[in-house]
């Protein structure tokens, strides 16, 4: 067969490769034709660092039962805390003769389990946590006891900051505007809500995410223009994406390069790796093939670059809960959680220790090459449908202990770099669930409870007003389904300022923002 014949095959089956999925981190660096294609450029734009880690909470978390009023500590009739526990249909108790106000199909915490937090504005002990939100102590292979502050620590150390009854709206509503009120198209469902937080609209034909636009606004200090400002831990997301901004996915192991294809291995890789280098040097007439060519070239090159700056530089110290002992060819072990006396893999934590691999040699000076100034992260935890099996401990208990432990960990992580003030953490989820249970779990509704983390946030503090919990009360509907108080937008809008998007910019790039007053909510500078 002819040297063009095999050339013509393997790039056959190189795109075969692809389209089947075994190349799935060369995909989205093949989408970057749009961006800038230099591989450095000396644009400065800030002069300094900071990032944007989101936390996709997917599947609609029950918020409800993260941020419970506890009325000051006191437990009485008629108390904020007692009208919330009745709404739940009574705190969750399987015991065979349970007391007064507890049932087997309710959803509610128990009072004295919360962990009690003191809201600025608030009286003290007011309010309270889920009871897996508490400081998580564990003992690492070969380690001593070690602590790490939960997000109850946190947001008393004014490092976390809450956001109660925040959803999808176009403008405000209340009961009795619901139907002369434009509203957020398919509210309550998964797909659509989904979309309209990460688009930062509710006009889901909208082709950018939000963290995209961010991100494509800001970037133009970024050096190593052919790796984007955009990378995700947890797979595509329309979040990321941007004019000219498509996102880099990792895996929680690191860049994920092509199968068989590797510069150290003997044999048959280094054969391929050899074929494919020639084929890619070549110069092809047809200019599709030619640029595919180039842009293959540029997608191998970034992999080994971002692969030998982690090799080289992104080792994290903090200590975490480990399955096994680390190695030196596994030097970091998937996370384990524990519940009830049960360990539990915590997939959400093994992604934020890439994240903060990745901030460690992206930013300027870090000696990698990479020299960023500005990056948006996106990471997921899934199973929060929680219409079944809601309070057993593999509901969520275990959803709320991988997120605090994750969270917690990320702090102390980002806390020993010295750079707890240059990123800021936030969750996101398409919705929260009805208060009243449907005998087993909850069900899809609207508005609900988010948080930020971070060393710019000021936090201890509520953003937003906490709703009333009465069923079919003044702020909700007959099943405890509440009308957000607090846009997506505003909160958005407030990260997106803190980025370095220009005020007379955030109206355009969140449309519905025109609609409220002020455009911000504060909790950064």
């Amino acid at each position: 067969m002819s040297r063009s014949a095999d050339r013509r095959d393997f790039l056959k089956s190189l795109t075969a490769t692809v389209m089947a999925g075994s190349a799935r981190a060369l995909l989205p660096q093949l989408g970057m034709v749009g961006t800038a294609l230099a591989a450095t450029s000396s644009a400065k734009a800030f002069g300094n660092y900071r990032a944007l880690v989101c936390v996709y909470l997917d599947g609609g978390n029950d918020s409800w039962n993260l941020l419970v009023p506890r009325d000051n500590g006191t437990l009485g009739s008629g108390s904020l805390y007692d009208r919330y526990r009745t709404s739940r249909g009574g705190v969750y108790d399987t015991s065979a003769n349970p007391p007064a106000g507890n049932s087997a199909t309710g959803l509610a915490l128990d009072f004295n389990a919360l962990r009690p937090i003191s809201p600025d504005g608030q009286a003290a002990n007011s309010f309270g946590l889920h009871p897996q939100c508490a400081n998580y102590a564990f003992t690492p292979p070969g380690g001593a006891l070690t602590t790490h502050s939960g997000l109850a620590s946190l947001f008393a150390a004014q490092r976390v900051a809450l956001f109660p009854n925040l959803g999808t709206l176009v403008e405000p509503i209340t009961k009795a505007t619901y139907n002369s009120t434009p509203r957020p198209p398919q509210l309550y469902s998964h797909n659509d809500q989904t979309t309209q937080w990460q688009l930062g609209r509710t006009n889901a034909n909208h082709p950018y995410g939000w963290g995209g636009a961010v991100a494509g606004r800001v970037s133009s200090g970024n050096q190593l223009q052919s790796l984007a400002p955009c990378i995700s831990i947890s797979g595509s997301s329309r979040f990321l994406v941007g004019d000219g901004v498509f996102p880099y996915q990792m895996s929680t192991n690191g860049a994920t390069a092509l199968n068989n294809y590797s510069a150290t291995a003997g044999g048959t890789q280094t054969a391929r790796r050899t074929a494919l280098l020639d084929l890619m040097a070549q110069t092809y007439a047809h200019p599709f093939a030619d640029e595919y060519a180039r842009l293959t070239t540029r997608s191998l090159d970034l992999t080994n670059t971002v692969t030998n700056a982690l090799t080289a530089a992104g080792t994290i110290t903090t200590p975490y809960q480990m399955s096994t002992a680390p190695t030196q060819t596994n030097p970091y072990p998937s996370a384990q959680v524990t519940v009830a006396g049960t360990n539990y893999s915590n997939s959400l934590l093994d992604q934020l220790r890439m994240v903060a691999r990745m901030i460690k040699v992206s930013r300027p000076n870090s000696g990698a090459g990479i020299n960023h100034e500005r990056q948006v992260f996106l990471v997921r935890l899934g199973g929060f449908d929680t219409h079944d099996t809601q309070m057993a401990n593999t509901g969520q208990p275990l959803l709320m202990a991988r997120l605090n432990q994750a969270m917690a960990w990320f702090w102390q992580a980002l806390f020993d770099l010295g750079i707890q003030n240059e990123v800021t953490l936030f969750t996101m989820s398409e919705f929260a669930r009805t208060l009243s249970s449907n005998g087993n779990g909850s069900d899809h509704a609207w508005g609900g409870v988010q948080l930020a983390m971070g060393g710019a946030v000021s936090g201890r503090k509520f953003y937003g007003t906490f709703p009333n919990q009465t069923l079919d009360g003044v702020d909700c509907f007959s099943r405890g389904q509440f009308l957000p108080t607090t846009p997506v937008d505003r909160f958005a809008a407030t990260l997106a300022r803190w980025m370095g998007v220009p005020d007379v910019e955030l109206e355009t790039m969140f449309p519905n923002l025109v609609n409220f007053s002020p455009d911000t909510l504060g909790f950064l500078p």
